[in-house]
């Protein structure tokens, strides 16, 4: 477990750097990070593992950005402020189920099924791409993006050694991943990127081969099938022509 709160950087000549209260900033923030990992062996060959990982870092949105001048030499700063808007951060979490049999009729099988559950918000702006005036007058509407991603899938490995006395190492297996992302107006529920599912499917094979000890040749061949899946959408204000 771990847990960091960082305060307000500060230049050479110490003064303050100017925050970035959009993209989301590392000064100013707090982060905690949580992992653990227990396992079971049913027997000397056979083992079970479940591993769980939560991030979270988020911004104290204490401080706001004063612009400075680049003509002049004079660099951005911060000063104490209230942003609009919502503190960005990114949250995650991921767990892991792992399954290893070390004598599957004398190979080695590794299976991995994960799964991410991922978040991102941006600070607040003005954006011309924020715009409605069927929610507010034009340039004064503050929003901020939110992206969401899920992602699951599945790691298999086959592995054969000690081929040919000991030269030569056989390894099959198989990937698969789903992973479904959309990024949303977090004030008003608009959509800002529709949603998109991405599909792969990757068997590959290797081979290492060691004529001396001290000397090891690795080829192999991977295939990869992907597919991406983008909803219809239409744009925000102002009107535009209708995507898919």
């Amino acid at each position: 477990m771990s847990y960091e709160d960082q305060g307000l950087f500060l230049d050479g000549k110490g003064d303050a750097i100017g925050v970035d209260n959009t993209q989301g900033d590392l000064m100013n923030s707090r982060a905690y990070d949580v992992f653990g990992k227990i396992a079971y062996w049913f027997d000397d060959d056979r083992r079970l593992q479940l591993s769980v990982n939560r991030y979270r870092i988020e911004g104290q949105n204490d401080y706001v950005g004063v612009l400075g001048d680049r003509n002049a030499g004079v660099p951005t700063t911060s000063r104490r402020g209230d942003p609009q808007g919502s503190a960005p951060f990114n949250s995650v979490w991921t767990t892991g189920v792992t399954w290893d049999d070390y004598d599957l009729a004398g190979m080695h099988l590794n299976v991995l099924g994960f799964y991410q559950d991922y978040e991102s918000l941006f600070g607040a702006t003005n954006s011309g791409t924020f715009q409605d005036p069927a929610i507010a007058p034009v340039g004064t509407l503050y929003d901020q993006t939110m992206a969401e991603t899920r992602k699951y899938g599945i790691k298999t490995s086959l592995t054969k050694e000690g081929l040919w006395d000991d030269r030569v190492k056989l390894t099959f297996g198989f990937d698969a991943m789903r992973d479904d992302t959309e990024q949303y107006l977090w004030g008003t529920d608009r959509t800002y990127v529709p949603k998109v599912k991405y599909t792969d499917l990757s068997p590959f094979a290797q081979i290492d081969f060691s004529p001396i000890e001290s000397l090891t040749f690795s080829a192999g061949a991977r295939y990869e099938y992907a597919k991406l899946d983008v909803a219809s959408y239409r744009g925000r204000w102002p009107p535009t022509t209708a995507c898919g």
